[in-house]
């Protein structure tokens, strides 16, 4: 099969197309460097179907079959979106055996990009040059822990576009984000959609309040208002999620949160996502890093008592503080009714906080 000729930049070890497509002596390599160019092989030798594990953020993980007509579809969508051209260097700092990490790969061996792959870290600039590379994907954590070293933001400054998805990026990260020169967008999508099918721009004068669909990505609601996708592009059928929104038109939505996160406390219905906004208002003007999140646990009156799970400590100065800004802030029903501290979270294998694990495992 031909294919536009590109280079690989693996840890230091450099392949080009033609080297990519052959086998190599794995002993010597690592677990992430295996992947990488199973996949990339197994692409320029014409395989066509993909199985791909979903994260399991929201449940149990499961494999499904994904084409390469697809893939190859969702990359030019992406590419067309993004502005994305042949001969830009991509980086790929995610785990190549999750959908984000393959279309980052099937982007550049579609569109023709070269491609610096480094150890997916909490910190992956830390493995590249200033001006090294043009465009990248990211989750939130690799994010916020890039925002809290200089020479690092420099490097995520010079790039020409950065998508970040995964998980929801904190409303501080987002504005330390929004004067940058580099083009950068949340994306909205997951395993069943072939990565994102919608992207919302938070850098820039451009910058919006919503997300839009990909071309051709078709959006509507279901009876609990949550969202529904169709992506007959993708060849795939109308997708039900568990999402609510508000659905500004067929092409447009701001996402509010998800509908099996919803506690039922004393009767009434809260939306944790919504609440965890606040918070992180409230722990900005308190210069709190801690990351946490609100859950219902159980309680003989109240069916679910809303309590927010804290990632490491704080003295108890500060949490008589959090009490009285939430107080002031959030209505009763929103007020998380306890404190609860857990030393280390759990995570997926995607690095998101694995909600679930973490309270079955702490409280």
């Amino acid at each position: 099969m031909a294919h536009v000729e590109v280079w690989l930049k693996l840890n230091g070890r450099s392949y080009i197309t033609t080297q990519l497509a052959s086998e190599f002596p794995s002993a010597s390599l690592s677990k992430f460097e295996r992947d990488t160019l199973n996949f990339c092989r197994d692409w320029l030798t014409g395989k066509k179907d993909f199985l791909i594990e979903t994260s399991g953020s929201t449940g149990e993980p499961k494999k499904i079959c994904i084409t390469r007509e697809q893939m190859e579809t969702s990359a030019r969508l992406s590419a067309h979106a993004l502005n994305l051209k042949p001969g830009f260097t991509a980086l790929l700092a995610l785990d190549p055996n999750y959908i984000a990490g393959k279309m980052m790969l099937v982007r550049s061996l579609v569109i023709g990009m070269n491609t610096i792959a480094v150890e997916p870290v909490a910190n992956p600039f830390n493995g590249i040059e200033f001006g090294e590379a043009d465009f990248t994907a990211l989750v939130p954590y690799q994010v916020r822990t890039i925002l809290q070293d200089a020479a690092s933001t420099k490097k995520l400054n010079s790039l020409k576009v950065l998508i970040v998805g995964g998980a929801v990026l904190d409303q501080h990260s987002i504005a330390q984000l929004q004067h940058s020169a580099c083009e950068i967008f949340l994306t909205y999508g997951m395993t069943e959609t072939i990565s994102h099918i919608a992207l919302q721009k938070i850098s820039g004068r451009q910058k919006e309040d919503c997300f839009t669909t990909l071309p051709g990505i078709l959006l509507e609601q279901d009876e609990r208002d949550c969202l529904i996708i169709d992506a007959m592009p993708l060849g795939l059928q109308p997708l039900k999620t568990n999402d609510v929104v508000t659905l500004l038109s067929k092409n447009s939505f701001r996402w509010l949160g998800r509908w099996d996160n919803v506690i039922n406390t004393g009767g009434v219905k809260v939306s944790p996502e919504k609440i965890e906004k606040e918070i992180e208002k409230i722990f900005t003007q308190l210069n709190l890093v801690n990351r946490f999140f609100v859950a219902g646990l159980p309680d003989h009156l109240l069916g679910s008592k809303l309590t927010l799970i804290l990632e490491g400590d704080i003295d108890k100065s500060t949490t008589a503080k959090v009490k009285v800004a939430f107080e002031t802030t959030l209505s009763k029903y929103e007020q998380p009714r306890e404190i609860k501290t857990v030393q280390k979270f759990i995570e997926t294998n995607t690095q998101k906080i694995n909600r679930q694990a973490t309270l079955q495992l702490n409280l």
